[in-house]
């Protein structure tokens, strides 16, 4: 998921950019998780379908905050 999120962040900000400036900029995302919630299970004891069910919340979020 944050490979699709890098993607579209990195589209989002270059047609921003070439509109407002009229070059092409060269955008590199980096994305650092700053206060993520931590689960403490260990990976097996959580489920595949619930470790991408909260991926997707979690990504909907961010992309809810950087996109506005």
């Amino acid at each position: 998921e944050f490979e699709r999120f890098k993607t579209e962040m990195k589209d989002f900000i270059t047609h921003f950019m070439y509109e407002r400036t009229g070059r092409s900029p060269i955008v590199i995302p980096v994305i650092n998780i700053i206060d993520g919630k931590v689960d403490t299970r260990p990976i097996s004891a959580i489920s595949t379908e619930e470790r991408v069910n909260k991926e997707q919340q979690r990504f909907a979020e961010i992309r809810a905050r950087l996109l506005g």
